[in-house]
């Protein structure tokens, strides 16, 4: 079974082949809202903002691929392999590539497997998504699939045109399960309004989405503004007077929670004690344990066990950059990379 045979009303954007030319894909990938962008795009991925998503379909992202992406990726086979060994009924093929909507050519997706009968490989049933997950995160997945997942899904169900899919996780490795997700049209209408605005809105237009406080939304600020121009200033609105009289209450605000919490832990350890974990009504409802095995103290080690010591000391050469960079600059400058920003609120804002 082939992807661009069953799915009859989707057209392929771009084929697995394109992945021979990474920049090929990657340029594929950013002419249009992905099933991974949806959730972002609603505000509820925890790792990526409309403003990330934004700066990586105007070309300044970052594509650097991370470990999680990459044992992901590898660990995707695997998982696959699981679910065919226990659904033999099933006939599981990967996509051909990127799909997208017959009707909103701005709507991509890429689902992890198709789905179809496995005495009717040709006539598809539904997708398989397939996500992996530290055992941190499994409280996440104590009632079905996290929302995140459920607008990615729903997102490749309107592109493929199909009404159901499953959801395989791996959880910490040894936690395997399968969710099915129904098709939600009155979700998918709100959904696809959301994503035709941002993409209207904000990735044609080439303007920026409204910030926000998420980590990935600073980053993408500081790539996207990372040339500084020395010396320079700028008349901020009218508006910014109300905004550092917020920062101001917000910093102090954070400052007597942060104390209020220090003070809440500290009285929590005062009622350990010795212990390493409290109960509440029969329940264990807090830890207190040594983490890891401690730092060596160096120096004191050395003064006791000199002899030890001296069978483990190595020489290592070392380049002397300050020297270098203070000797040569011109010779270096090329090599240096651009300093990283820092954003400092002066006393004066605060009236």
């Amino acid at each position: 079974m082939t992807g661009s045979e069953v799915l009859q009303n989707t057209r392929v954007l771009a084929t697995v082949t394109s992945y021979d030319d990474r920049e090929a894909w990657l340029a594929a990938r950013r002419s249009g809202v992905g099933a991974s962008d949806a959730a972002a795009i609603c505000g509820l991925d925890a790792w990526r903002s409309p403003m990330a998503v934004w700066l990586d379909k105007v070309g300044l992202g970052d594509d650097t691929e991370n470990a999680a992406m990459r044992w992901g990726q590898r660990l995707e086979g695997v998982v696959a392999d699981e679910v065919a060994e226990q659904h033999p009924e099933l006939s599981l093929s990967a996509p051909v590539g990127i799909y997208q909507h017959a009707t909103h050519d701005w709507m991509l997706a890429s689902p992890d497997r198709i789905v179809a009968l496995a005495d009717a490989p040709g006539e598809p049933r539904a997708l398989l998504e397939i996500k992996t997950a530290g055992q941190y995160v499994a409280d996440k997945w104590a009632d079905g699939v996290p929302d995140a997942y459920q607008v990615q899904v729903q997102h490749q169900l309107a592109v493929c045109g199909l009404d159901r899919a499953w959801v395989a996780v791996l959880i910490g490795g040894r936690d395997y399960r399968t969710l099915e997700v129904a098709r939600d049209d009155a979700a998918l209408d709100a959904l696809i309004d959301i994503e035709q605005e941002f993409w209207e809105g904000h990735v044609l237009t080439g303007e920026p989405p409204p910030v926000d406080g998420h980590e990935s939304t600073t980053d993408a600020l500081k790539r996207l503004y990372a040339d500084a121009r020395a010396d320079t200033e700028v008349d901020l609105p009218a508006d910014a007077r109300d905004l550092l009289d917020r920062l101001r209450l917000a910093k102090a605000e954070r400052k007597a929670v942060e104390d209020t919490v220090g003070e809440l832990e500290n009285q929590l350890r005062a009622w350990l004690g010795t212990a390493t974990a409290g109960t509440l009504d029969g329940r264990q409802v807090v830890t207190w344990k040594p983490f890891g095995q401690g730092r060596v103290d160096e120096d004191r080690f050395a003064a006791a066990q000199p002899d030890v010591v001296a069978g483990y000391r190595r020489t290592v050469e070392v380049v002397d950059w300050d020297v270098l960079a203070a000797e040569q600059p011109e010779l270096v400058k090329p090599y240096r990379n651009r300093p990283p920003r820092r954003l400092v609120v002066k006393k004066e804002a605060y009236r």
